[in-house]
């Protein structure tokens, strides 16, 4: 990546794109990695993030401009009241910038420390829940569930932003030490999940439980008025480890809560989403919307299946976004309905009848996952694993990392799998979609 430029935005200057010129406003924040500006188009108003390549050492700048490409494909992509929406991506001499929706209204830190009645709080969390199904729907676990990644429109609907960690970056999120701790946490800790913080956890249980913890962890300092469930950011900083360890024990001040909660569900709601380990907290969003006295939404019903159903992979997060793999065309390929799933190994392109590419992790197993095809229901099942020879003995060996589906894991035994289900193998989400014929 060639030498970025260094470049001041000054209120009256115009930013070009190959769509559309824009008039800088003023400006709206500034930080480390960039800043943020009111702009217009003549028409509307727009918010403009600017990263300031120049600013990073050269070895960085590849990451994060992937990062930050990322962060405006998914904001393009996906369409939902409360995520923000990207609208145009260009570079200025070799500073990558996104416009986007503009969020008059705030964010979430800004209400941290004011005392909220029981429907006040709860419209909140239910636009915070609702744009994080939206954004599970579609395979994407945002990893960085924050105050300050909660903003606010002008109606004061709340608003998801900044999937700059979310989980398809193409490299690990946490770097080990030498002491195994972990030197390169992108996501805060105080929010994040245990798993997300130990290396070694980190691609064993990526689903919604991630952002589920998070939630919790950040509703509750809205409702403590600025505490945090295992002591502030300070005490992380000093001393991780114990901070994690206070997480694993799950030695957080319930007491706080009980007294500042407007309503006693929210102990309940933030009790289960704060537990250690993942299959205790609540399993997708539609169980805290629950809880929460919100009726999950309606789904639409998906396409029916019929014998001659066109069934698709299709990669939603990992290193080839939007490839396709048609079972269907593969299964005719082969004598038997069986497919076989993982890592696609350069120096044997066939190991594997569908092989996930990964270059920056290690979470993909030679041998991940089996695809078996029923002919009685015409539907696909999936079952973690392959039938191999493993030191000389046959049989059925699972993989090292797991495979979820919808967010529960799955064993060798098998899950039916569905139109619209997600499937998250290693760093790779894969939509299962039907084209009708």
């Amino acid at each position: 990546m060639s030498s970025p430029g260094v470049i001041h935005i000054d209120r009256g200057s115009k930013v070009a794109s190959k769509k559309a010129t824009y008039r800088v406003e003023n400006e709206l924040g500034e930080g480390g990695f960039g800043s943020v500006y009111q702009i217009s188009d003549m028409e509307n108003l727009y918010a403009l993030k600017l990263t300031k390549m120049w600013t990073f050492m050269p070895h960085e700048r590849i990451e994060f401009a992937k990062r930050f490409r990322q962060e405006y494909d998914y904001g393009s992509r996906i369409t939902s009241p409360y995520i923000v929406r990207s609208h145009d991506f260009d570079m200025l001499e070799g500073n990558p910038f996104m416009v986007m929706d503009l969020c008059t209204g705030g964010n979430l830190r800004d209400l941290v420390g004011k005392t909220f009645g029981s429907q006040k709080l709860d419209e909140i969390a239910h636009g915070i829940l609702m744009g994080l199904k939206d954004l599970h729907d579609e395979g994407i676990i945002h990893r960085d569930i924050k105050p300050e990644n909660i903003l606010f429109d002008e109606n004061r609907v709340p608003k998801l932003a900044d999937f700059g960690i979310s989980a398809s970056i193409k490299k690990r999120h946490t770097v080990a030490n030498f002491m195994g701790h972990a030197k390169e946490v992108f996501a805060t800790g105080t929010y994040s999940p245990p798993e997300q913080i130990d290396p070694k956890q980190a691609m064993k249980v990526m689903g919604p439980s991630n952002d589920v913890y998070a939630f919790g962890a950040m509703m509750y300092e809205l409702i403590t008025g600025g505490r945090l469930p295992f002591g502030p950011f300070e005490e992380f900083m000093k001393d991780m480890a114990a901070y994690e360890q206070k997480k694993k024990e799950e030695k957080w001040d319930r007491a706080a809560l009980e007294k500042s909660s407007p309503d006693q569900k929210w102990v309940e709601i933030i009790s289960r989403c704060i537990r250690y380990r993942p299959e205790d907290r609540f399993g997708t969003i539609d169980e805290v919307l629950s809880v929460l006295g919100y009726q999950p939404v309606r789904e639409e019903p998906g396409p029916e299946v019929y014998p001659q159903s066109d069934w698709v992979l299709r990669v939603q997060n990992g290193e080839e976004i939007g490839r396709e793999y048609h079972l269907t065309n593969l299964k005719n390929s082969k004598s038997a309905g069986v497919l076989t799933i993982g890592w696609f190994n350069t120096e044997n392109p066939f190991s594997n009848d569908i092989g996930i590419a990964e270059y920056f992790t290690e979470y993909i197993s030679n041998f991940h996952a089996t695809l078996e095809y029923n002919s009685d229901d015409y539907h696909w099942y999936i079952r973690d694993g392959q039938w191999r020879e493993k030191g000389g003995v046959p049989g059925w060996y699972r993989s090292t990392n797991g495979v979820l589906v919808q967010g529960s894991r799955i064993d060798e035994g098998g899950k039916k799998l569905k139109p619209g289900d997600i499937i998250a193998i290693g760093d790779t989400t894969l939509k299962v979609v039907i084209n009708q014929k």
